[in-house]
C-alpha cells in the first residue's frame, strides 16, 4: 500500500499516521517500521528500504516525512527529474510487503504533480483536516479535563488565539498550566501564556499610530525582557506598517472594507481596526515612518547604531 497524508497540524498528522501503521502492522517496532526525513535523506535510500523484505514480520512500513515537494506551497522544495522518476518507477512496481507513507506538512497538495496523480491512482491520499472552532474548543476542554482543570469559556477563546490553534503548542501550554492550579481564568491566562509575537507587534504599531508612546515603550521593553531580538522586531514592525499603507491606499481607491480584506487576504476585522486609525495618522506619515525604519535597519546592520537604543528612539520619535 502507498499512502500520502497531508495537513497543517503536525500533531494530528502524527496521530493519524500512527493509527494507520498500527492498524496495518499490529505490533510496531524498529524492525518493521522505518522512518526517513526528506530534508536529510535522498529518495533513493528510501526506495532501497522499500524493496527489502521485512524481517520476522509479514509486513513493514516505511515513512518518508517532510515530503513537502508534493505540497501546493510555492516555496516548496522541488525534486530533480531524476528523483521524481525514481519515485514514479517504484510506484509502478511496489513491494506488496511494504507500506510506503509520504507525509506532507501543508494544507494543500499539488495535485498536478505526477507523483500525487500516481498515488491517487494506486493508493490513498488522506487529508488531516483542520478542526472547526467548535471542535477546537471541545478539544481544549477535554485536554484540561484530563488534568482535572476547569477553564472559563472566555479563557478558552483567548487560549486558542494565543496558541494559534497549533495542536503541539496547545498540548505544551496545557501541561504548563496544569502546574498552576485547578481553575484557569482569563487573568491566569494573561500571566501564564504569552501572546503570539505577531499580536504584540500589531498592538505595538497601533500604539504608535495612535500616539500612545508610553504604552508602546512599555510593550517594547517587555518584548526585550523576553529576549526578542530588535532586528527581528524591526522586520515585523515594517510588515505591519506596510499593511497599514496598503489598507489606507486601497481605501483611497474607494474599495470597501470587504474588498480590501479580500485583496489583502486578511480578516475584515483587521481592516476595520486599521481604518479606525486614519484619524490619527496620514498615509504620507506612514510612508515616511516606513522609510525611517528601513534606514534604521541599515544603520544597525552597518554597525552605526546600537540596535536596542535605535529601535527605542524610533518608537519615541514616531510620526514627529
Amino acid at each position: 500500500m502507498v499512502c500520502l497524508i497531508f495537513g497543517a497540524q503536525d500533531l494530528m498528522i502524527k496521530n493519524r499516521l500512527n493509527k494507520l501503521i498500527n492498524e496495518r502492522l499490529g505490533v510496531v517496532n524498529d524492525f518493521n517500521c522505518v522512518k526517513f526525513n526528506a530534508d536529510t535523506v535522498e529518495i533513493f535510500d528510501v526506495i532501497e528500504e522499500c524493496k527489502l523484505m521485512p524481517l520476522e514480520t509479514e509486513k513493514k512500513a516505511v515513512v518518508y516525512d517532510n515530503a513537502n515537494f508534493l505540497s501546493g506551497d510555492k516555496t516548496k522544495k522541488v525534486l530533480t527529474k531524476e528523483n521524481e522518476q525514481a519515485i514514479l518507477n517504484y510506484l509502478e512496481h511496489t513491494n506488496e510487503y511494504c507500506d510506503l507513507y509520504f507525509v506532507v506538512h501543508s494544507s494543500s497538495l499539488n495535485l498536478a504533480n505526477p507523483i500525487c496523480k500516481k498515488i491517487k491512482e494506486i493508493g490513498k491520499i488522506i487529508e488531516s483536516v483542520d478542526p472547526s472552532d467548535k471542535e477546537w474548543q471541545d478539544y481544549v476542554y477535554k485536554l484540561f479535563a484530563k488534568y482535572e482543570i476547569a477553564i472559563d469559556k472566555e479563557a478558552i477563546e483567548e487560549f486558542l488565539k494565543r496558541t494559534n490553534k497549533d495542536a503541539m503548542l496547545i498540548n505544551s501550554e496545557v501541561k504548563k498550566l496544569s502546574l498552576y492550579g485547578d481553575k484557569i481564568t482569563l487573568n491566569v491566562l494573561n500571566l501564564m501564556v504569552a501572546k503570539p509575537l505577531e499580536d504584540n507587534i500589531f498592538e505595538l504599531v497601533n500604539y504608535l499610530v495612535t500616539n500612545k508612546k508610553k504604552n508602546a515603550i512599555e510593550l517594547y521593553r517587555d518584548l526585550i525582557v523576553k529576549n526578542e531580538e530588535p532586528v527581528a522586531l524591526i522586520a515585523l514592525i515594517a510588515t505591519q506598517l506596510r499593511f497599514f499603507v496598503d489598507v489606507f491606499s486601497l481605501h483611497l481607491e474607494n474599495l470597501s472594507q470587504e474588498e480590501i480584506a479580500t485583496t489583502l487576504k486578511v480578516h475584515p476585522y483587521r481592516i476595520k481596526l486599521a481604518l479606525n486609525n486614519q484619524r490619527f495618522i496620514s498615509l504620507k506619515s506612514l510612508k515616511e515612518s516606513l522609510e525611517k525604519l528601513y534606514q534604521l535597519d541599515y544603520d544597525i546592520k552597518s554597525g552605526k547604531v546600537d540596535r536596542f537604543f535605535g529601535l527605542e528612539l524610533f518608537i519615541l520619535n514616531f510620526n514627529k
